[in-house]
């Protein structure tokens, strides 16, 4: 009997069997006990003996019925055997004994599966990993080829750059010795040129040493003959003022070309001689000039006389005394003058109690002024606001009850319809002035009180403010520029400051004591620094109002012969301008050491000076004067400031007299004074400019 365990083999060998002949291995089960019956045997139905039971019965397995398994039926063979026939059972197929195997044997079966999966999964990864690393012996073999080739080609190019390296070497090496050589060679030059250098040094500083030399003869030369035409100047004044013009103009130009300071009393020869010899005096008037005022654009000169006239003087003009306008209205003297900031009008006021307000921007301005009738009787004081809007007059006659002063709107369509009427004085209102703000308005007067009202407000009258403290007429007033002080002058000889910011009638003034005399005018400089005040006693004192402590310390400027009748600072507050009862005026600079020491004095006028302006812009410096007993002058003088300025004016005189012949034989005349001779001999005498030239006097 085969067991199962041999199934396997058998069926091997039977389909073995079978291949080899006729016979075939038959495989069948005995329908009694189950017994399987094998054996080899022919072809079709057979008989099979049961080794077990001993039952006999046919097997044919082309017609038997099969159970589930592959064999005949249980109850098909056991009916045949019931009934005495031969039961035929039918052997198994090999796959449904392979079957019938693995479901005998599952542990086995699965773990032949897992090792058969194994394997296989094993053979996969082998064959991918054999393709992986035949791909990858491909990359690492083409890496090989290329690194190789890449190996030779570095090897060509090493070999190339050695080459090269060793060509640039040769090539370094050679251009090495030509920079040697080169190097060599500059050193050779550079030293060759130290050399030139080192003379030409030399011969540079003796060159410049000559030329300094020769400028410093050339330059003693030149101051030489600028001491010799400034004596010259001097000596000639007196007799010939046109020559010691021409003169002193050229002393002070060598001197300015040298960068020497001028020397001021050569300036002086130079005014003294252009107020000889220069355009003359405007002497139209016939009575005293009392007010000169420039408009702001430095155009229009207005002078105001006792003759009861204004005249307008065009300073743009080549002939100002010719290009004159006559401005009539008034039936007394004019003793005031004021110009709006614009430069748009021009008031003016006098004894006649009227004020007029001239319009300079009309084409004929003297035509149609606008009237204003005073309650005053006498007007002696006029102002215009800084914003233009108000036009105040004061004024008043000794004895009446008409000292008042009077606001006027000028912005309104009729500025003489109707005043605001400030009274409070009791006596005649000399002086009056309005702060920059054009908020304050003071007024001063004979009643020796000052009395500050609010234009801003709807009422000044109702809220005037009473300065008092002086013990004589007041007769100036000065607003600082800033406006926080307010500067009085009066007959009792001291000046006093009163802040305006804040107004304190109870406040003490600064008290500024000094002057012998009545104090009748003052000025603040344009910066505020200084008060300056003019008095009686013929001097000038300069007031510190900038320090802790103002008026501490003045400055006293001595040297007129007569009364100071009026002061004005230029716009720079360089300049402080003096005119005097002694007929002149005094420029007196502030940044000097000492401005009392050489002041300038500008000569001309024959009468006191009562009057005096400054124009805007710095350039022109205005003198008004009256007359005396002995003297009538009544003319106005427009005086330069400038040296630069005075220098033009005088060069342009000078060009105007005299020929350029002429010009050139009065300097070569001096020059030639000084001048040795060759041979050692003395200079030759030459006459006087006078006596050999013709100088054409117009």
């Amino acid at each position: 009997m085969i067991s199962d365990h041999d199934y396997p083999l058998r069926c091997a060998g039977r389909i073995h069997a079978a291949s080899m002949g006729p016979k075939v291995f038959l495989r069948a089960q005995c329908p009694l006990c189950r017994t399987v019956v094998e054996q080899y045997a022919a072809c079709g139905p057979v008989e099979l003996a049961c080794s077990n039971c001993g039952m006999r019965f046919s097997h044919d397995p082309t017609t038997e019925r099969t159970d589930s398994r592959g064999g005949l039926g249980a109850s098909a063979v056991l009916d045949r055997w019931l009934a005495g026939d031969p039961i035929r059972v039918s052997s198994r197929s090999d796959s449904q004994g392979l079957t019938h195997w693995c479901r005998k044997h599952p542990w086995t079966v699965a773990l032949l599966c897992v090792t058969a999966s194994l394997l296989l999964v094993a053979a996969v990864l082998g064959a991918a990993a054999f393709v992986v690393t035949s791909v990858q012996l491909q990359h690492v073999s083409r890496d090989r080829q290329e690194a190789e080739l890449h190996r030779i080609a570095a090897e060509r190019m090493a070999e190339e750059q050695l080459r090269l390296a060793a060509e640039q070497r040769r090539e370094s090496e050679a251009a090495r010795r030509r920079a040697e050589a080169q190097r060599a060679a500059r050193e050779a030059a550079e030293l060759q040129l130290l050399k030139t250098e080192a003379s030409r040094a030399r011969a540079e500083q003796e060159r410049l040493a000559a030329e300094q030399q020769q400028e410093q003869t050339a330059r003693e030369a030149r101051l030489a003959l600028a001491r010799q035409l400034a004596d010259d100047s001097h000596r000639l004044l007196a007799t010939h003022p046109l020559q010691s013009l021409l003169l002193a103009g050229e002393s002070l130009r060598a001197r300015i070309q040298d960068g020497i300071a001028p020397d001021h009393s050569t300036t002086q020869v130079l005014r003294d001689a252009l107020a000889a010899v220069g355009p003359p005096a405007l002497q139209d008037h016939d009575g005293p000039i009392l007010k000169t005022v420039i408009s702001p654009d430095g155009r229009w000169l207005a002078t105001a006389s006792a003759d009861a006239t204004v005249r307008l003087w065009n300073l743009q003009s080549d002939q100002p005394g010719q290009d004159v306008l006559v401005l009539r209205g008034h039936r007394g003297p004019v003793t005031s003058l004021a110009m709006s900031p614009q430069g748009r009008w021009l008031a003016s006021a006098g004894f006649d109690g009227t004020a007029l307000l001239w319009r300079l921007t009309a084409k004929n301005p003297a035509e149609s002024p606008i009237v204003f009738r005073t309650r005053s009787g006498r007007v002696h004081a006029l102002a215009v606001s800084p914003d233009g809007r108000w036009l105040v007059t004061a004024g008043g006659v000794a004895g009446g009850e008409s000292s008042v002063a009077e606001v006027w709107d000028l912005a309104s369509e009729n500025p003489s319809a109707g005043s605001i009427v400030l009274r409070g004085h009791e006596r005649p209102i000399l002086a009056a002035t309005i702060s920059p703000d054009s908020r304050w308005l003071a007024t001063a007067g004979e009643d020796k009180t000052i009395r500050v009202w609010n234009l801003t407000s709807r009422h000044p009258a109702a809220e005037q403010v009473v300065l008092r403290g002086h013990e004589g007429w007041v007769g100036a007033l000065a607003v600082s520029p800033d406006g926080h002080w307010l500067a009085s002058g009066s007959y009792d000889a001291t000046a006093r400051l009163w802040r305006l910011e804040p107004l304190d009638p109870a406040a003490k003034p600064v008290v500024l004591r000094g002057h012998e005399g009545w104090v009748g005018s003052l000025a603040f400089s344009p910066d505020g620094r200084r008060l300056a005040t003019g008095s009686f006693d013929r001097t000038v004192r300069l007031w510190e109002v900038r320090d802790d402590q103002p008026g501490r310390t003045p400055q006293i400027l001595a040297g007129h012969g007569g009364r100071i009748q009026s002061l004005a600072f230029t716009p720079d507050s360089r300049w402080l301008v003096s005119g005097s009862f002694d007929t002149t005026a005094r420029l007196w600079d502030l940044e000097s050491p000492d401005p009392a020491a050489s002041p300038t004095i500008l000569r001309g006028h024959q009468g006191p000076i009562n009057t005096i302006s400054v124009s805007d812009d710095g350039r022109w410096l205005v003198t008004g004067s009256g007359e005396t007993f002995d003297n009538r002058d009544n003319a106005v003088r427009v005086w330069d400031i400038g040296l630069e300025t005075l220098l033009e004016s005088a060069r342009l005189v000078a060009a105007r007299r005299l020929t350029p012949h002429e010009r050139e034989q009065i300097i070569l005349g001096t020059a030639q004074r000084d001048l040795p001779q060759e041979n050692g001999e003395a200079p030759a005498q030459h006459p006087e400019p006078a006596n050999r030239l013709r100088i054409s006097v117009e």
